[in-house]
């Protein structure tokens, strides 16, 4: 939701090929997809997406580590960044 796309994707949306990127590969960086996410909501996210489990937070610590990246500021507001995503249409897909 936060980028108006997947984070992986590839040009013929062959499964097989997505599962291993998810897998062996980081994802994306949201500020390349979407400059208005602020570097601390695009840090909680990325740590959520971590590889390893241990080091993705927990439901309580990721509410309130988004709620205070959220709180820090950027240059547009959350609400309309979780609406609009990037400069995708309303049937774009949603992304990460």
């Amino acid at each position: 939701m936060l980028a108006g796309r997947l984070p992986f994707m590839t040009p013929d949306n062959d499964p097989l090929k997505i599962a291993l990127m998810q897998i062996n590969e980081p994802p994306p960086s949201l500020r390349e997809v979407n400059s208005a996410i602020s570097p601390a909501v695009e840090n909680v996210v990325m740590t959520a997406l971590a590889k390893n489990p241990d080091a993705r937070p927990t439901a309580d610590q990721l509410a309130e580590s988004f709620a205070r990246a959220v709180r820090s500021g950027s240059s547009r507001r959350i609400s309309d960044i979780l609406r609009h995503g990037t400069n995708a249409g309303p049937d774009s897909r949603s992304g990460f």
